[in-house]
């Protein structure tokens, strides 16, 4: 049994070290400017439901609530459909964690305006103000003392890079003790049917 621990130990820290690397490799490329990316017309509505749909398990491991609201139209952006999986991926991992068990968190996308907006709000330990500014940088990690979650603190900073390089905007609101709204406003692509 101890020797199945540690081997459980060993290959949880190779994990991490794999998902480290491979975050800070895009990050590199992405710097360089040498990211490839495979921009088409993307039906969000899709990535965000099948997203959420897998995340429901690691919610539910935490009896959380994980809602998501869908539009009804279509709503497509341009874009890279791998990376605004992680990107989807990414808030919603991030809302799990920092909510604490049977908390809520809700994912949201509709079109407002010109734009696709997604939301990902939670009622979790929320951000201290002095941080908000600065959650997408990069090895941020808000308070580890205030959780058992473990991260590399790149999350964000890759969720602000997927979102600028498909010329959309995210902002992050938070209360501490309160819970944290993230969102993303994407341009609409000219297949979105006109509302």
């Amino acid at each position: 049994a101890e020797a199945t621990q540690a081997l459980s130990s060993v290959v949880n820290e190779a994990e991490h070290c794999t998902h480290l690397l491979e975050d800070m490799l895009l990050l590199a490329r992405s710097d360089a400017g040498r990211a490839q990316l495979a921009f088409e017309p993307v039906y969000l509505a899709e990535i965000v439901l099948e997203v959420v749909a897998r995340m429901r398990v690691l919610a539910k491991n935490k009896l959380q609530s994980l809602v998501d609201f869908v539009p009804d139209q279509d709503l497509y952006v341009v874009g890279d459909s791998v990376l605004l999986r992680r990107l989807v991926w990414t808030l919603v991992d991030n809302a799990i964690k920092y909510t604490p068990c049977e908390g809520r968190i809700e994912v949201a996308f509709a079109r407002n305006g010109q734009a696709a907006h997604l939301t990902v709000s939670d009622n979790g330990i929320g951000i201290p103000a002095a941080l908000v500014p600065h959650i997408f940088d990069r090895f941020l990690r808000a308070d580890p003392s205030r959780g058992e979650e473990d991260g590399t603190g790149l999350g964000l900073a890759i969720a602000k890079w997927i979102a600028e390089a498909h010329h959309a905007t995210i902002v992050a609101h938070s209360v501490e003790r309160t819970g944290t709204i993230l969102e993303v406003a994407f341009p609409l692509g000219e297949r979105s049917r006109v509302a």
